[in-house]
């Protein structure tokens, strides 16, 4: 009978143990989902500031062409 006192102890400890490494890894799992989840908003947020950027590059551009345009229609150079 002893024995089998001292095998459900050891069953109980091992199962405590087992939950707590359970509970301690579904934490876990919980902040890197959290922080896949603000990486993901990161990386929308840079596409969009890369995406702007590029569309800013574009009409600075045109400004210049045009600028230059307008100079050389009045006789001058940008580099004067």
């Amino acid at each position: 009978m002893l024995h089998c006192a001292q095998n459900v102890i050891q069953v109980e400890a091992k199962t405590a143990e087992l939950k707590q490494q359970y509970e301690e890894k579904l934490a876990m799992k919980e902040d890197l989902r959290k922080k896949a989840e603000f990486n993901e908003m990161m990386l929308q947020r840079a596409s969009q500031l890369v995406d702007g950027l590029a569309g800013e590059r574009e009409r600075w551009l045109i400004t210049v062409k045009a600028s230059t345009l307008l100079l050389s229609s009045l006789g001058l150079s940008a580099h004067e």
